[in-house]
C-alpha cells in the first residue's frame, strides 16, 4: 500500500521475550482524519508526522493575560509533507499553512483535501 492510497502511520512498540528484544509494527490508518485540540487543558495531540490546524489567541493584553482559546483552522491532524505524492487520495494537496499561537506564527507544509 503507498502513501498515495492512504495516511498511516506505523508505530513500533518493543518488548522483551528470553533476554531477547522483539519489535511489533503495525499501521494505524487516519482516514478520515483525526480531530484534534491545542487548547492548554483540551489537548488531543496527532500521531508523529502529523501536525494540528488549529489557531489559537490569547497572550498579554493591555491588563494582564488573555485566554487562550481556539480561534480558526478545521481543529484537524493533517500529514506534513514535501509533495503531493507524499499525500493520500483523501487529502491529495500538499500545502503551505500557518498557524498561530497567540502572537506567534508557524508554517507547515500539509496535506490537505483542497486550497
Amino acid at each position: 500500500m503507498t502513501s498515495k492510497n492512504k495516511a498511516m502511520v506505523v508505530i513500533i512498540t518493543a518488548g522483551f521475550i528470553i533476554g531477547n528484544v522483539f519489535a511489533i509494527s503495525y499501521l494505524v490508518s487516519l482516514e478520515p482524519l483525526q480531530s484534534c485540540s491545542r487548547v492548554p487543558g483540551q489537548e488531543i495531540s496527532c500521531p508523529e508526522g502529523f501536525v494540528c490546524y488549529e489557531e489559537l489567541t490569547g497572550g498579554l493584553g493591555p491588563f494582564g493575560p488573555l485566554p487562550i482559546e481556539s480561534m480558526g483552522g478545521d481543529k484537524l491532524c493533517h500529514k506534513e509533507c514535501e509533495t503531493n505524492n507524499d499525500c493520500s487520495e483523501s487529502t491529495p494537496i500538499c500545502l503551505w499553512k500557518i498557524r498561530t499561537t497567540e502572537d506567534f506564527s508557524e508554517r507547515f507544509k500539509l496535506c490537505f483535501s483542497e486550497k
